[in-house]
């Protein structure tokens, strides 16, 4: 259900509580968590999400997003609270209304609950309004029509879908027709595509032994990008002396509070697997590193500051002179996109959470043979238009905010930064992109920041689509295009 002139900007003033749901509004959006329905192991995802409707007319554009009607709406949000995941929708209505919910599709085995809570401002509490509940073996659609206050609302839904689950549905509608009516579909998730667990066998699992005392005597031990005490934080190098480098080295990047290899979001096991399996690659042509501190919780807190640009840089730096390279090529994927963008675009920048200037050295496209980017945000994110700029990691700065009009205006400096020149990532530069992306495509299909898709590079030479893929999906499924870009830079 989508509320035409409801904002999703909340008044978050009452209550301390409401602003910290915001941020986690933005930690879901940042890390690709997979929702879940609780407590069965069969996570579903967006399988497809239909294109809202609305019964606004013709749209002004000189008029912000929060007035527009179809967007104030937050879809699919993965709340944490109170330390339970489940899958669930905030929304608010300004007005008394009739509002329907009917669900229908789940398996003969499934038990769902779905659950609509108010928000007490007074006990600075959720109090349940209403619920509805399926059966075992019962196949009918079950309703639910509730007159709803005008209020802050989150349904929740929750249960288990059975050994046997099967995709099911949500539809949502408001008497007044002052809401977008939406039908919301989800699927079990393919439990096979779990990422394969860090091999502590591998040598090159936190840096090969070669590797790290290259680092310590060439002058990068201070930049620590081992960090031993973080499982899976660090892959590559050479396992013996005398390892051949017959390719350009992979540097893979990874998303915000993911890391290179493990952890609960996966880093890059799928790819680096196939690119050993598929590719021939060794250990010695490979190389990732950990930026951020890994933790989904702080996820907001991550933007694209000096800390997380200049550790990158080095490290594609230390990449390149180790192997003695010509060239490399460089995998990047979610905020890791527009972060290696950045690296390698060079040049003075400031971190004005650190009050600091600094340079980050020349451009360094030229050392780049190709440069694959996934599921990026580089017009940045709708979610941190909703939000504003109340959080670093949707700051004006060097956030994902995407500006309040529509057209261009009012972006983020470090989006227009990033748009100063085209091509400058590498020889070859591609995108791989999903409409279906759930962190990314919230509003209809296409992934859209003012009618272009967000995670489209500027100036690109190709780009490869998955149709029904999720944000981590588009990292774990395209590992063949992956290979065959950096290789052949062609789709396979």
């Amino acid at each position: 259900m989508h509320c035409k002139r409801s904002k999703l900007l909340l008044n978050f003033t009452h209550c301390n509580t409401l602003k910290a749901l915001l941020t986690l509004i933005i930690l879901f959006f940042l890390t690709g968590c997979q929702d879940s329905l609780e407590p069965d192991s069969s996570t579903p995802v967006d399988e497809n999400t239909e294109a809202l409707t609305t019964n606004s007319t013709e749209i002004n554009q000189d008029q912000p997003i929060e007035t527009q009607g179809t967007l104030p709406w937050l879809e699919k949000v993965l709340f944490l609270l109170a330390e339970e995941q489940k899958l669930s929708w905030l929304f608010t209505l300004e007005s008394r209304d009739s509002v329907t919910f009917r669900l229908r599709g789940f398996g003969p085995q499934a038990n769902l609950h779905t659950t609509i809570k108010r928000w007490n401002i007074e006990d600075a509490s959720w109090e349940e309004v209403s619920w509805l509940e399926s059966r075992s073996n019962a196949q009918q659609d079950l309703i639910l029509e509730r007159e709803l206050e005008e209020g802050y609302y989150w349904l929740v839904i929750s249960g288990d879908l059975g050994e046997e689950p099967q995709p099911f549905e949500l539809m949502a509608s408001c008497q007044s027709q002052q809401c977008a009516q939406t039908s919301l579909r989800f699927a079990p998730e393919n439990l096979q595509n779990d990422p394969v667990p860090t091999s502590d066998e591998d040598p090159a699992v936190g840096f090969t032994l070669h590797f790290s005392q290259w680092l310590e005597a060439n002058g990068y031990a201070e930049e620590n990008f081992a960090r031993p005490s973080l499982a899976g934080s660090s892959y590559g190098g050479k396992v013996l002396q005398e390892d051949q480098i017959t390719r350009d080295p992979v540097i893979f990047i990874h998303g915000n509070s993911d890391r290179a290899m493990g952890g609960e979001l996966g880093g890059w096991q799928k790819s680096i697997q196939h690119f050993k399996e598929a590719g021939g690659y060794n250990s010695s042509e490979m190389y990732a590193i950990t930026w951020g501190d890994a933790n989904t919780a702080q996820a907001s807190e991550q933007y694209h500051s000096y800390e997380n640009i200049m550790r990158l840089r080095k490290f594609i730096e230390a990449v390149l002179d180790y192997t003695g390279a010509e060239k490399v090529d460089i995998i990047s994927h979610s905020m890791g996109v527009t972060l290696a963008r950045r690296a390698l675009l060079g040049g003075e920048e400031t971190d004005n959470l650190g009050q600091l200037i600094y340079d980050i050295g020349p451009a360094l496209g030229d050392r780049v043979d190709a440069f694959v980017g996934i599921a990026g945000a580089n017009r940045g994110l709708l979610a941190c238009g909703w939000v504003g700029q109340t959080v670093p990691t949707c700051g004006m700065t060097h956030g994902l905010y995407p500006g309040m009009y529509w057209g261009r205006a009012g972006r983020s400096d470090l989006l227009k930064t990033l748009d100063t020149e085209e091509g400058y990532e590498g020889d070859f530069v591609a995108s791989i992109w999903s409409p279906q992306d759930e962190l990314i495509n919230v509003v209809g299909e296409g992934s859209l920041i003012w009618g272009e898709p967000t995670s489209r590079i500027p100036g690109q030479d190709m780009e490869f689509v998955l149709e029904d893929a999720t944000h981590l999906e588009s990292r774990d499924l395209s590992i063949e295009a992956q290979l065959s870009l950096i290789e052949k830079h062609q789709l396979p």
